[in-house]
């Protein structure tokens, strides 16, 4: 029971994060971060392993939904890489705030350079547009900052007791 509630909490955020990614953070061209991307990887913090891929899976769909421009299912298929990623790597981010935000930043350059690669080999080579260095960049700092932020307020909504420390 508890587990089925921190899936549906942790959609429940990406929601918001997808919300507050096409409108607050569209104005900025200086912070671009992938905030569903953040939930994701802090999702696999905390979760089971099989409900951290769910989240990752369910996540990618609803922005696979929201892009009108987008193949259905490459981002799902992107998201639930990097909840795998996540999930196997988790240790390293449970020792602090500062370890956790440079571990998202690496899972979200993953993620770019993934969204890249699986867009080029299936056609859209135009999914992260014609700024792919800079989005390599931005994306993963901008993630880091937030990240570093907002990792163990995440994790501590979701489980309480588990994920980052401080």
């Amino acid at each position: 029971m508890r587990s089925s509630r921190s899936v549906v909490l942790a959609l429940l955020m990406a929601l918001v994060g997808l919300v507050v990614q096409a409108t607050l953070f569209r104005r900025f061209n200086w912070l671009t971060p992938d905030l569903v991307v953040l939930v994701v990887c802090t999702s696999a913090l905390t979760l089971h392993p099989t409900s951290a891929l769910l989240v990752g899976f369910l996540a990618g769909a609803m922005v696979d939904l929201s892009i009108a421009s987008s193949v259905l299912g490459l981002r799902a298929l992107v998201y639930t890489v990097v909840a795998y990623l996540a999930v196997r790597t988790r240790t390293r981010a449970e020792s602090g705030f500062l370890a956790a935000g440079v571990w998202i930043a690496l899972l979200t350059a993953a993620s770019v350079v993934l969204l890249l690669v699986v867009g080029i080999t299936f056609g859209q080579s135009g999914e992260l547009g014609s700024q792919i260095v800079p989005r390599l960049v931005q994306v993963p700092l901008s993630n880091f900052l937030i990240g570093s932020l907002l990792a163990i307020p995440l994790t501590r909504l979701l489980q309480p007791g588990r994920g980052v420390t401080v």
